[in-house]
Formats: structure tokens, C-alpha cells, sequence
């Protein structure tokens, strides 16, 4: 678990909670011919 600490403490810092996690739900919007 001292590893996944490791990964996680930038985003822990950044967003001031114990478990960093930012998921993708709306990634699709980010095609090219949506976006254009």
C-alpha cells in the first residue's frame, strides 16, 4: 500500500481528500469531429 501512497500524494495534495481519484465519464466529448 506504500506504493499506491507514493503514486497518489500529488493528487492528494492538489485535491485536499484522502483517495485522489478523477474518473473519464465525458472523455467521448473529446472527439475530434465533436469538438470541431
Amino acid at each position: 500500500m506504500m506504493l499506491l501512497d507514493r503514486f497518489m500524494e500529488k493528487g492528494r495534495s492538489f485535491l485536499g481528500c484522502k483517495y485522489p481519484i478523477m474518473c473519464g465519464a465525458m472523455t467521448w466529448v473529446s472527439d475530434p469531429n465533436l469538438v470541431s
